[in-house]
């Protein structure tokens, strides 16, 4: 399996790597059987027959114990099993399967054939609506209740990044919805700390932790998993149904004093109002990079918010320019300077569907191992030496134009890099191909090559 470092989802046909099994196997007893039946003969009397008897009891136990042996495994939530091979050790089996999802996921359709039209349902799909942010401020609220059973002055911001009713692939990984727990740095020394020199990092593990069983203890939230040793850690939660009212739970981050849920939003909001089409084109590019499964921050892929960094800055370098956004700051407001206020109109001949497909043009070749991706200056620029630095470089330089001495792109590896210009130039090919957009945006797979 590729080092993709998110799991695929569970589309069609899929191969069960023998890594991935448990193999489960009963104990053979027959060593054990036949040292009794030596005990019992040397203690009791027995005649000829009854030894003869006895021996062929015990040798028909061991081979029935031999052959039952069965090996279990597990793919999307399925048991397949399959007896041993003879002679083999269930621990070095290496037979392997394949095994159809359970709930596969349907490739996306649309009403039209036209590129452009296809664009604009798909961007009516994945924009948050009104019952979005219903669905956001019922679980702010009830989130802010229990937390503050925890810390009276804490407050839950609530960020929906995308339609939360319309589930999709890699929906409980990259959850579109993220609660933050804002409390103030004194206040958590106070309740969390009795040491003079206090870990705020440790101080805001531990008041997630608690926070997190709090909320699923009275609150009706399901744990599903924790990212705990990411540069900000945070837990998967699905949501109760009777908050949300949806048909499905709904999953969602939760996490203490995070930046990027923020920052997020606010890049958002301030390329809407100087673009209304850049906004449009960073939940596309988002979409598309959960999709192929190259967003997932913790296992070194590159994030959602540096996703839409990328596409900004695809923005400013395009003929339909973009302002720098260098007046930003870590606690910036949501409004440019006048002086940099555009209209809030799409340009004459302005196609969403054209933009997206230049993104592609533009990073599939990018030379991120030279080159720095900085939106606060609304213009890629050149490595300086300590940013080229040492003998283990960044794979890519992407400026956080909120925190300028972040580096979003430090999370790759080699791995998730080569995933990234791998996707990158998939959809350049699919692109200049004239492949529909249900192909472009297919859920990432594990294929194994040669089936």
């Amino acid at each position: 399996m590729p080092s993709s470092g998110i799991c695929a989802p569970c589309t069609g046909t899929h191969f069960v790597a023998p890594s991935a099994r448990k193999v489960l196997t009963r104990s053979s007893g027959g060593t054990g059987v036949i040292i009794a039946l030596s005990a019992i003969v040397v203690m009791l009397p027995l005649s000829i027959l009854e030894l003869v008897m006895l021996v062929i009891g015990a040798g028909a136990c061991v081979v029935v114990q031999r052959g039952g042996k069965k090996r279990v495994s597990k793919q999307c939530g399925r048991k397949v099993t399959a007896p041993c091979v003879d002679g083999a050790s269930p621990q070095h089996a290496t037979v392997q399967e394949w095994t159809a999802s359970d709930m596969p996921v349907a490739l996306r359709s649309f009403n039209n054939d036209d590129w452009e039209v296809q664009i604009a349902e798909l961007l009516q799909r994945i924009t948050p609506s009104p019952q979005s942010n219903h669905v956001v401020k019922a679980l702010t609220e009830s989130a802010q209740r229990v937390v503050r059973t925890i810390s009276p002055t804490a407050r839950v911001l609530g960020f929906a990044c995308s339609d939360v009713a319309r589930r999709g692939a890699f929906s409980v990984a990259v959850p579109e919805v993220e609660l933050v727990v804002q409390v103030s740095s004194q206040q958590l020394v106070l309740e969390r700390s009795t040491s003079s020199n206090p870990d705020m990092f440790k101080l805001q593990k531990t008041l997630l932790r608690v926070c997190t069983d709090k909320v699923c203890a009275d609150a009706g939230f399901r744990f599903r998993r924790t990212a705990l040793t990411s540069q900000e850690p945070k837990v998967t939660l699905l949501a109760p149904l009777h908050v949300t009212k949806t048909e499905e739970a709904v999953p969602l981050n939760l996490s203490i004093n995070a930046n990027i849920p923020l920052r997020n939003a606010q890049l958002l909001d301030i390329v809407g109002k100087v673009r209304p089409c850049g906004r449009d084109l960073i939940l596309l590019v988002r979409r598309w990079a959960k999709d192929r499964a190259v967003c997932f921050a913790p296992k070194g892929h590159l994030s959602l918010y540096a996703w839409g960094i990328l596409a900004t800055s695809f923005l400013q370098g395009h003929s339909t320019t973009l302002p720098p956004l260098d007046q930003l700051e870590h606690q910036a407001t949501c409004d440019l300077p006048e002086s940099r206020q555009h209209s809030a109109t799409n340009q004459p001949g302005e196609l969403l569907g054209a933009l997206f497909k230049g993104f592609f043009v533009a990073f599939h070749d990018f030379a991120w191992a030279t080159e720095v991706v900085c939106v606060r200056s609304g213009k890629k620029g050149v490595r300086t030496q300590s940013a080229l630095g040492g003998s283990d470089p960044a794979k890519a330089y992407i400026v956080d134009p909120f925190e300028s001495s972040e580096n979003l792109g430090s999370c790759l590896t080699e791995a998730s890099f080569m995933r990234l210009q791998e996707e990158l130039s998939r959809g350049y090919r699919l692109c200049s191909s004239g492949s529909a957009l249900s192909e472009l945006f297919e859920p990432f797979t594990i294929v194994e090559s040669g089936r």
